[in-house]
């Protein structure tokens, strides 16, 4: 889907919307029920991801977390690196 969904009709557009809004809608009254800080949790979340994927090591990269090696290449890059020493 492009960014702004261009090629949507203005009828289609205010559909989106009320649709998106029904998953807020359930999304918060579920936080409610479960006694879930929800702005508090996304925050906490935001801080998570960024711990996974520092934008350092993950950015334009679709690997998951667990691919990358704590020097921030993937576990993919080690092997091809390493496999490239011992070809030396």
């Amino acid at each position: 889907m492009k960014n702004g969904c261009p090629d949507f009709t203005e009828k289609e557009r205010i559909h989106l919307g009320q649709e998106l809004s029904d998953v807020l809608m359930s999304l918060v009254r579920l936080s409610q029920l479960c006694h879930i800080d929800l702005p508090k949790a996304v925050l906490e979340k935001f801080e998570h991801n960024a711990a996974k994927y520092p934008p350092s090591k993950a950015f334009g990269s679709c690997k998951k977390y667990t691919e990358y090696d704590n020097d921030g290449s993937s576990q993919e890059e080690a092997r091809s690196s390493s496999k490239k020493a011992e070809d030396m």
